[in-house]
């Protein structure tokens, strides 16, 4: 087994959004090679719907659930209302709907980048994120 040191960002073929040079130390086994379909990018993964719900004693909360091909979903808190967040993923959802769930810097940056035209909520797009990376862990587990 070798062993090898790489930034954060490149573990697992997804980034973390923080800064380079923090390191930590990857160990290569079976597992880490492109026989394995959960770290293949082409996998054919991709995310087929997006769904909220308001949690019913939590007034100004929701889930956001990422749903995918391959039956795996991922599930974000967003602090914003159920009917607010409906609101801002018709807007969100083009963007979304048919993309590699493990691209989420640049999911993320697209969606962010709908912030002046469209103005979507940034609690719906923080509850998307969570969403997207709990989708990771479980594609990638």
């Amino acid at each position: 087994m070798a062993t090898r040191t790489k930034g954060l960002g490149d573990c697992r073929g997804i980034s973390t959004g923080r800064p380079r040079g923090w390191e930590i130390i990857v160990q290569e086994d079976e597992t880490m090679t492109s026989t394995n379909p959960a770290f293949d990018v082409k996998s054919g993964i991709k995310i087929t719907d997006i769904k909220s719900m308001q949690l019913r004693q939590m007034y100004g909360q929701s889930l956001i659930k990422i749903e995918t091909n391959a039956g795996i979903h991922g599930v974000g808190e967003a602090g914003a209302s159920g009917p607010m967040v409906r609101a801002h993923l018709k807007y969100l959802k083009p963007i979304l709907i048919g993309a590699d769930p493990l691209e989420i810097e640049k999911l993320f940056t697209q969606m962010v980048n709908l912030m002046h035209p469209y103005r979507p909520n940034i609690a719906t797009i923080s509850g998307i994120d969570i969403a997207l990376w709990d989708l990771a862990g479980k594609i990638l587990d």
